[in-house]
């Protein structure tokens, strides 16, 4: 008796202190909220399962309503219950997620389908119709356009990729006047510049292969390849008399007639269209597609891409200001652009595809996020940056494919130790998932891409089918102080890089993993 009564009055003083740690912390925590998102709902609904918002930018708007009504913290957990269906983009605007949209340890936000197995897409892209056969087997729509709304390259029918109309791969003579001889390293030096005097601002094509009267000649775009890039350029002019053409924006990358074969080709040509290829005419925004045999556009989903990114943490780690505790489970993420402001206005060329700005998942100071069972497919770049600033973010059992780059990136891409520690990548950790089928645009991009970024764990995926390379880690390329140390990669099954024979015939190199820096790993 005497030690059952000790065993009480211990009981019963766990508990009124309890009760008095939670009336002196004010941290109360409350049952968990949840909202409910309809394709077919309302957004004067009220949120219910019975009454669905609309949008996913509605709920993110009910959670701001909810920590304002609580004195700017979130009661308890939040959980956003996505049906069935496809979120077109909300205005063709981005996600973002601010410092006032962020949760806590004990009050995480959680987006997830219904249904796990029909899971909700978030896209950022809009459905195409309308078509007319116009001659046989050529198909063309008149899109609508608006003030400042940019050109897009990429199209999908019934989610499978169509390419736009190019030439076939060609060689080129020459740079400029320099010829591109075997090992000349004063040629693989040379760089591709636009119409400067005295300087090498011009390829000198084959008799015939290029043609100065191309419909719309300034929106045709020039594919070169080098030894370890794809540059993309947009055509300045032609000249048929001397085999000339010249380009408006320059690469950054060097030549070599031995690594990079002299090869060229052209895309976004009207007078190449041919079987599962488009063009969108930037003047008059008329959409024709040439049909595959026995393939009728009125009878396919056919998706335009619309926006850059489809989900963004706008975290600013620099003053303190996170995104945390975010989670998304069972979501698709799908249809993005290309990226052109930092291609067409600068350079479109790049070791990795490093010169990009954006991914479809774009993550700045984020903290505790997990994506877990998500799909990221038909984007224009990267499926998911790990961006500056961001920390212990979880990718585990997702499936990011059909990409336009790569698929993850981790860190940025400065060299060296990168000077303001809050400003770090670290704690990233990509498991027990497929990367697969990268490279449609930028045909260096990475399976996974670690750069200046510390502590992270690549382990247990699947990652295939990209041109360049499987993972690669660092970004100081030598033996000084790096950012880049104990990244763990183990257990990954990592094939077909360079896609088979492609290897040789792209871009002349390929690796599972490749290490450029001597950080401890």
């Amino acid at each position: 008796r005497e030690h059952r009564g000790r065993d009480e009055c211990t009981v019963l003083m766990a508990v009124v202190l309890a009760y008095l740690l939670l009336i002196c912390t004010d941290t109360v925590i409350s049952a968990t909220t949840t909202y409910f998102v309809s394709p077919i709902g309302s957004n004067d609904n009220d949120g219910s399962a019975k009454y669905p918002w609309a949008t996913i930018s509605r709920a993110m708007q009910g959670i701001k309503q909810l920590k304002q009504s609580h004195g700017g913290k979130l009661p308890g957990p939040v959980d956003i219950m996505l049906q069935p269906g496809t979120y077109y983009g909300d205005s063709n605007m981005e996600l973002q997620f601010g410092p006032d949209i962020s949760g806590a340890a004990e009050t995480p936000i959680t987006f997830q389908s219904v249904d796990r197995n029909k899971k909700a897409t978030i896209a950022g892209g809009e459905s195409v119709g309308g078509w007319e056969e116009t001659s046989e087997g050529v198909w063309t729509v008149d899109l609508p356009s608006a003030s400042g709304q940019k050109p897009f390259y990429q199209l999908w029918m019934n989610g499978s990729r169509r390419e736009l109309a190019h030439t076939p791969v060609m060689t080129y003579q020459r740079i400029g006047d320099k010829e591109l001889g075997p090992r000349d390293y004063n040629s693989y030096y040379t760089k591709l510049k636009p119409d400067v005097p005295n300087e090498e601002g011009y390829i000198v094509f084959q008799p015939g292969q290029v043609m100065s009267d191309y419909h719309d000649l300034q929106a045709v775009q020039a594919v070169v390849y080098h030894s370890w890039t794809a540059s993309i350029h947009q055509v300045k002019a032609v000249y048929s008399a001397n085999n000339t053409m010249y380009f408006q924006n320059p690469t950054t990358s060097r030549f070599s007639g031995e690594a990079s074969g002299n090869r060229f080709y052209l895309q976004n040509v009207f007078e190449m269209l041919k079987p599962g290829t488009f063009y969108l005419d930037r003047k008059t925004w008329k959409l024709s597609y040439h049909a595959l045999p026995g393939e009728d556009p009125r009878n396919v989903l056919t998706v335009m891409p619309t926006t850059m990114q489809i989900l963004v943490a706008m975290g600013n780690a620099s003053n303190g200001s996170y995104v945390d505790y975010i989670n998304w489970k069972d979501v698709n993420f799908a249809y993005s652009t290309m990226e052109t402001e930092s291609c067409f206005a600068g350079t479109c060329d790049g070791q990795s595809a490093d010169f990009l700005r954006t991914a479809a998942i774009n993550l700045l100071g984020a903290r505790h996020w997990t994506f877990d069972g998500v799909e990221v497919s038909h984007t224009g770049g990267y499926g998911i940056w790990a961006n500056q600033g961001s920390s212990n973010i979880v990718i585990q059992n997702s499936h990011i494919h059909d990409v336009g780059a790569g698929g993850m990136r981790i860190g940025q891409g400065e060299h060296g130790v990168i000077a303001n520690p809050t400003m770090r990548t670290t704690n990233i950790t990509v498991t027990n998932s497929v990367l697969e089928d990268g490279g449609h645009i930028y045909q260096m991009g990475c399976g996974i891409l670690l750069q200046e970024s510390a502590m992270n764990v690549l382990s247990h995926n699947l990652i295939h089918d990209f041109y360049y390379t499987g993972i690669s880690i660092g970004w100081t390329w030598g033996y000084a102080p790096t950012s880049a140390h104990h990244n763990y990669v183990g257990f990954n099954e990592i094939y077909n890089i360079g896609r088979g024979t492609v290897l040789l015939t792209v871009l002349n190199t390929g690796n599972s993993t490749h290490s450029v820096d001597s950080g401890p790993e």
